[in-house]
């Protein structure tokens, strides 16, 4: 496609201090992962916390999750 990807979102979440510095060294600049802990300025960029959207989610589903109103079930 003539475009070099700088991101990558680990598969399942999963990944190590050694798999981040794998990708850092193949030129990715930012790593996503499933684990869950507050954005900070300070963050190590190949470890980046993202959310999981379920495959099988409804359309109406994802609207509520996008919306925020999803985090009220937790309460």
């Amino acid at each position: 496609l003539g475009v070099r990807p700088t991101a990558v979102a680990y598969p399942f979440g999963s990944w190590t201090p050694r798999v981040a510095q794998a990708a850092a060294d193949a030129g990715l600049t930012l790593g996503f992962t499933l684990d869950e802990h507050d954005l900070r300025h300070d963050a190590n960029p190949m470890s980046l916390p993202r959310v999981n959207i379920p495959a099988s989610i409804s359309a109406q589903a994802f609207r509520l999750w996008v919306s925020g109103l999803s985090s009220l079930r937790a309460r």
